[in-house]
């Protein structure tokens, strides 16, 4: 892990510059009585361009101090832009408009103009987090199961509380199969009341979690590395002690040990004015609590040592130590049968490691003592030890463990992200709706790729089309171009409307001399045994209008479209009745073989008496060629 630490004497003069562009001082470094720490391990720009990534920031509201962690992930690698811690002076409330406005000033000079997402920690003791074992269900029956395990072991009102879980994976709980989830149970209030605060300051959050969530977050991100082992936080706060249990990343178990540094002070009190102060001259009057607590304090090696005309001057830390014992052993023993149940009664591979934090944290003989009286290797908490040395603004070391050690509920804020850290802001719920927008938006992705594809290859196809047309063209072209004389569209103009003249003169000859035609054709296929009573012929409106040309009378109308031309013959076959039905038969079928004629049809046939005489008497209709 790097903290990516140098600052370039470039980088150092640009951020002296723009202190004095924004009228601070480049030496100012307090608010209030107090100073205020940070750390910038890159210059960046105060205007936002709306194509950069968006940095996340890690904010806690400590007792003591405002803290806020900048992270940045570029490269698969994490960067941490800028450290800051801020004081925050004793008594000042959290919902007051002083801290309000303590809150905006230091947000806005730490974020500038950019656009961050914001995450802040609540406090863990307003959180419920239960672990439950649920039966292997489907995924989407997974939520009702869920609820309603929660609903009926702990009963909460909807209205008034907020539930999410996480799914931790199967597990095999006395031969069955079943599925591991972490469960917590959150007061709404307690996030609308943190969304009021920052809203009041002018922000928005992105997200709210605690601080064994956060710590969470720093296995999950590989920022602490933990190679799938079990492993412990124990954290020592001023009125109890909190021991987180992680697995694989996932926080396995929490559990409050009511044993904290005001217990330990307690014990450092009774255990002086019990065997010390009778030691003492007669006028030495009982400890008190603060005393005993700047005495218990002094044993880490970044607090003030005692100086001469303090209670317990010239103690020890072994003496200071031994006082502590008693306290030491109760934690340790609340912390061992913790882990005892860890391992035995929920079936979890032993925890081998302890990392330490709290009140007292910068105190390695404290650490030692826990590590050795569990039999495990113990550290304490400093995500911020593995980086290369981080610089203040003005240069100086963040050398001190202790302050490293206060940011790391802040750093694992920083490191948040919705797919890895709790959110009391985005619910598993959210996180439904969020997935099923995104595999709508996926099919539409895939839809619009699938309608790209295909408008692709009918363009493709098109192309191909039109080169196969013009290498037609070309190939027509030089066909065209061989022909002499060279062929224009004048030529053709003219050459068909020579064609149409023929065309229009061989019609006007047909209509002139086609009655003729038909009276010759039928004279020359009629034998003498067949007499003609009538011969109908129906000419179509064309010819009679081309008639009416040919007498000199224009039209009165366009022609109408060609009509049949019908020809009807009425006669008589005379001779014996069996000859003459023959002699009708060959003659309707040597008209039909007639170039001149077409569909034929006998449609009359009788036998009549002419002149005391059979004939057969007929009516053929039949269609011009």
């Amino acid at each position: 892990m790097s903290l990516h630490s140098d600052i370039s004497s470039t980088e150092r003069l640009l951020d002296l510059i723009r202190r004095k562009k924004d009228g601070v001082p480049a030496s100012e470094q307090s608010v209030r009585d107090e100073p205020t720490t940070g750390i910038s391990i890159k210059s960046y720009s105060q205007k936002a361009l709306p194509f950069q990534k968006t940095n996340t920031v890690g904010v806690e509201i400590g007792h003591d101090y405002l803290r806020m962690v900048m992270a940045a992930k570029s490269d698969n690698k994490w960067k941490l832009p800028a450290v800051k811690k801020t004081p925050i002076p004793t008594g000042l409330s959290r919902d007051s408009n002083d801290f309000v406005q303590l809150l905006k000033r230091e947000l806005t000079a730490f974020l500038g103009a950019k656009k961050h997402k914001i995450w802040v920690v609540a406090l863990s003791s307003q959180v419920d987090i239960r672990h439950i074992r649920i039966p292997k269900v489907q995924k989407k029956q997974i939520e009702d199961v869920v609820y309603w395990s929660v609903k009926k072991d702990f009963p909460f009102d909807e209205k008034e509380s907020i539930l999410d879980f996480e799914v931790l994976g199967e597990v095999v709980d006395q031969g069955i199969a079943k599925v591991s989830v972490m469960v917590y149970i959150a007061p709404r209030q307690v996030a609308e009341n943190l969304k009021s605060l920052f809203s009041r300051a002018g922000y928005s959050l992105a997200g709210i979690t605690i601080t064994p969530l956060a710590i969470q977050t720093l296995f999950r991100t590989g920022w602490i590395t933990n190679a799938g082992e079990s492993v412990a936080c124990l954290h020592v706060g001023f009125s109890y002690s909190r021991i987180d249990i992680f697995a694989r990343g996932c926080l396995m178990m929490t559990r409050d040990i009511k044993t904290g540094t005001n217990s330990m002070v307690e014990s450092f009190v009774d255990t002086y004015n019990d065997k010390i102060r009778p030691s003492l001259p007669g006028s030495a009057e009982a400890i008190g609590m603060e005393e005993a607590r700047k005495i218990v304090y002094s044993l880490s090696s970044e607090s003030p040592p005692l100086s001469e005309g303090d209670k317990g001057y010239g103690l020890q830390s072994e003496e200071i130590f031994d006082m502590l014992q008693s306290v030491l052993e109760r934690l340790v023993r609340q912390v061992e049968r913790t882990f005892e149940y860890f391992a035995g009664n929920l079936g979890h591979e032993k925890v081998i490691k302890i990392y330490v934090s709290g009140a007292i944290d910068a105190n390695m003989k404290l650490v030692t003592y826990i590590g050795g009286q569990l039999g495990i290797d113990a550290e304490a908490l400093d995500p911020l030890g593995e980086q290369a040395p981080p610089y203040y603004k003005d240069g100086r070391y963040l050398s001190s463990v202790s302050e490293r050690m206060g940011y790391a509920p802040a750093l694992g804020l920083a490191l948040a992200d919705e797919a890895l850290t709790p959110n009391l802001l985005f619910t598993y719920r959210d996180k439904e709706k969020a997935a099923s927008i995104t595999r709508i938006n996926k099919n539409i992705f895939l839809v619009f790729i699938a309608a790209v594809l295909i408008c692709a290859g009918v363009f493709f196809y098109q192309q191909h089309a039109i080169a196969q047309k013009k290498a037609l063209i070309a190939v027509m072209e030089r066909e065209l171009s061989q022909f002499s004389p060279p062929v224009s569209m004048a030529a053709v103009m003219e050459a068909a409307a020579r064609s149409s003249q023929r065309q229009t003169s061989a019609r006007d000859i047909r209509s002139r001399y086609l009655g003729m035609a038909i009276i010759s054709e039928l004279c020359a296929m009629t034998s003498p045994s067949i007499q003609f009573i009538r011969l109908s012929l129906n000419l179509s409106p064309a010819r009679a209008e081309t008639r009416q040309n040919q007498a000199g009378n224009p039209p009165k109308k366009a022609p109408a479209l060609r009509a049949e031309e019908i020809i009807e013959i009425e006669g008589l076959v005379t001779g014996a009745r069996d000859v003459s039905e023959t002699i009708l038969a060959g003659y309707a079928m040597a008209l039909e073989n007639s170039p001149m004629f077409m569909q034929v049809a006998v449609q009359k046939s009788s036998v009549e008496q002419l002149k005391n005489e059979d004939a057969l008497h007929f009516v053929i209709r039949m269609k011009v060629e």
